[in-house]
C-alpha cells in the first residue's frame, strides 16, 4: 500500500534552536561580566575614597588639636598681658600717692599742721591750721614750687583760737601732677618731631 504525507517534509530546526540559546547565554554572560567589571570598578573607587575620607579625617582632628592649643595660648597670652597691666597699674598708683604725699609732708612749713587731706582724680583737698597768714603763704609758695603739684588755690583763710591763741584755719585746693609722666609724654613728643600731625597737634 502506497502512504502519502499530506504535511510536507518536517524540517530539521535543532541547529536553529542551538544558536538561538548559544546567544542569548552568551548575552548573559556578557552582560554579568560587564556588571562584575563595573563593580569591581566602582568598589575601587569607593575604597579609593573612604581611604581619602579617612586621611581627610585624621588631618582635621589634628588641625582641631592645632588649633586648639593656638587657642589656649592666646588666652594664656592675653591673660598674662592682662596680669601684668593690672601690676603696672597697681604699682603706679601705689608709688603715685606715696611720693605725692611724701612731697606734701616736705612742704609743710613750721608752726603748721594739717587736719584733712582728700584726694580724688588728681585734685587734692588741704585743710589745717597755720600761726599767721605768712606761713600760709610760704606753704602755697612751696607747693608751686614742687613739681608733684600745680594750681594750689587758697580756699579759705579764717581766724582760729585755741587756747587763747589766735591761728590761722586755712583750705587749699591743687592738682597732683606725676612729673615722671609729664617727661615721658615730653620724650615722646620730641621723638615724634614738629612735622608730624601728632606733635603738631600737641605742641598746639
Amino acid at each position: 500500500m502506497i502512504r502519502i504525507n499530506l504535511l510536507g517534509e518536517k524540517k530539521d530546526t535543532s541547529g536553529t534552536y542551538f544558536i538561538q540559546i548559544f546567544a542569548f547565554i552568551s548575552s548573559i554572560f556578557v552582560l554579568l561580566l560587564t556588571c562584575f567589571f563595573l563593580y569591581q570598578g566602582t568598589s575601587e573607587k569607593v575604597n579609593v575614597l573612604e581611604t581619602d575620607k579617612s586621611m581627610l579625617e585624621q588631618q582635621v582632628k589634628v588641625l582641631e588639636k592645632k588649633t586648639a592649643e593656638v587657642k589656649e595660648l592666646e588666652q594664656k597670652e592675653k591673660l598674662l598681658k592682662d596680669k601684668l597691666s593690672a601690676i603696672a597699674q597697681l604699682k603706679a598708683k601705689k608709688k603715685g600717692p606715696v611720693h605725692t604725699l611724701d612731697e606734701l609732708t616736705k612742704s609743710i612749713p613750721e608752726k603748721s599742721w594739717l587736719e584733712n587731706v582728700k584726694e580724688r582724680d588728681g585734685l587734692i583737698e588741704l585743710k589745717g591750721i597755720a600761726l599767721d597768714n605768712q606761713t600760709i603763704a610760704v606753704f602755697i609758695r612751696d607747693l608751686e614750687n614742687s613739681s608733684y603739684f600745680q594750681s594750689v588755690d587758697l580756699i579759705q583763710s579764717k581766724q582760729y583760737v585755741k587756747d587763747d591763741v589766735k591761728m590761722k584755719e586755712f583750705a587749699l585746693a591743687l592738682k597732683s601732677e606725676d612729673p615722671l609722666a609729664r617727661h615721658r609724654l615730653a620724650a615722646t613728643n620730641k621723638s615724634e618731631g614738629p612735622g608730624s600731625d601728632d606733635a603738631q597737634t600737641k605742641i598746639k
